[in-house]
């Protein structure tokens, strides 16, 4: 994996996936910011190096058509901006708020050193219903 970044390769599939998916994706997040209460917001999560950026969501009021798309994920989907500007990629740790505590001193820097993700491997772990012990 690590030759993956040395190469760009993988920012380079972020940069191409997030701007085909967001493009696609872009009229329909038009029409869901049209029924009432759902809304953009802004987030601050660190990043890479332990830079704070700005992470965009859709905020979804707990209606029938909002738990939906909670349940969908698709509250997610403004996020792949951050993707297409690099602050994320598709799949890395979790990006920590800037008010949560900063993990210990040997994991702060191997968290730090990648771009955290859209998704975790963990979350791909649950959402395909692998057990650890599958891997």
């Amino acid at each position: 994996m690590s030759k993956l970044y040395r190469m760009g390769l993988k920012r380079l599939l972020d940069l191409c996936l997030s701007t085909v998916a967001g493009l696609m994706l872009l009229p329909i997040v038009l029409l869901v910011l049209l029924v009432p209460g759902v809304r953009i917001v802004r987030k601050r999560r660190l990043g890479r190096n332990g830079n704070a950026f700005t992470e965009y969501r859709l905020r979804c009021p707990m209606t029938r058509p909002g738990r939906f798309l909670e349940r969908i994920s698709f509250h997610r989907l403004p996020a792949l901006w951050n993707i297409a500007v690099g602050q994320m990629a598709f799949v890395g740790p979790r990006a920590l708020r800037t008010s949560d505590p900063l993990p210990a001193e040997g994991l702060s820097h191997i968290r730090f050193s990648v771009r955290p993700g859209y998704v975790s491997p963990w979350w791909l772990r649950v959402r395909s219903n692998m057990t650890f012990d599958d891997e």
